[in-house]
């Protein structure tokens, strides 16, 4: 059967919208993008009616995937909501009565965020968002096949030493390969090269700090308890 919910938990860069619309891909599901702007409204109530909105078209197009980035700003901790905040708590709990149904309408909701302190915590119960996945920085074997993946559809040196980029790129994310690319292709250009090699991809590693600092490494590492999968 479908689980109601799977929450990705990363830093950003590391690729967990791609990967949730390759899954709706290989799954042949329809896919339905929700975030807290879309949802967002002037009239009273209206976000709540907002939310009923996506998950009515999500079953009407089912089997579908209702996924949710920055899921914090529409979930956030309702204890640190101020007393006034009662309309965004009608909004909370409207989406987890959607949630808890979800399955039996043949809709996977798919929740994406950089600060799972911030969620709420309702929403990680059992029936809920209890399939919850670390998408983190790429790992070695990544980052060389990232190289590749971006050099593709690119004139380049075929004797270029990818495992030797990869160990440049520790804690580098896609995002980040993907402008060390970029920046070598320019360089290329400017250079007049008819291809880009080697040595520009390692200047263009150089002028760039990766994305991803070692406090926001040791941060992620306080959940590891959150992952179930």
């Amino acid at each position: 059967g479908i689980p109601n919910g799977i929450l990705l938990f990363g830093p950003p860069g590391c690729g967990k919208t791609f990967i949730v619309k390759k899954l709706a891909e290989e799954l042949g599901y329809h896919f339905i993008e929700m975030n807290p702007s879309s949802v967002a409204t002037s009239y009273v109530h209206g976000a709540v009616g907002n939310i009923g909105k996506v998950f009515e078209m999500a079953k009407l197009q089912a089997p579908s995937i209702v996924f949710i980035d920055e899921i914090e700003g529409l979930i956030p901790k309702r204890e640190e909501l101020s007393s006034s905040a009662d309309i965004k708590k009608e909004e909370i709990n409207e989406f987890l009565l959607q949630l808890n149904n979800a399955g039996n309408n043949k809709i996977l909701v798919v929740g994406a965020t950089n600060r799972p302190h911030m969620i709420d915590t309702a929403i990680l119960r059992s029936g809920r968002m209890d399939k919850r996945i670390f998408v983190g920085p790429p790992d070695f074997e990544a980052r060389r096949d990232l190289f590749k993946i971006c050099l593709s559809g690119r004139p380049y040196d075929k004797g270029i030493d990818f495992e030797k980029l990869a160990k440049m790129t520790e804690n580098y994310v896609g995002s980040d390969i993907e402008l060390i690319v970029t920046e070598a292709a320019r360089a290329a250009v400017l250079g007049d090269k008819k291809m880009i090699d080697e040595k520009m991809l390692s200047g263009a590693i150089k002028k760039f700090n990766p994305s991803i600092s070692s406090e926001e490494i040791a941060y992620y590492s306080q959940f590891g308890n959150l992952e179930r999968s």
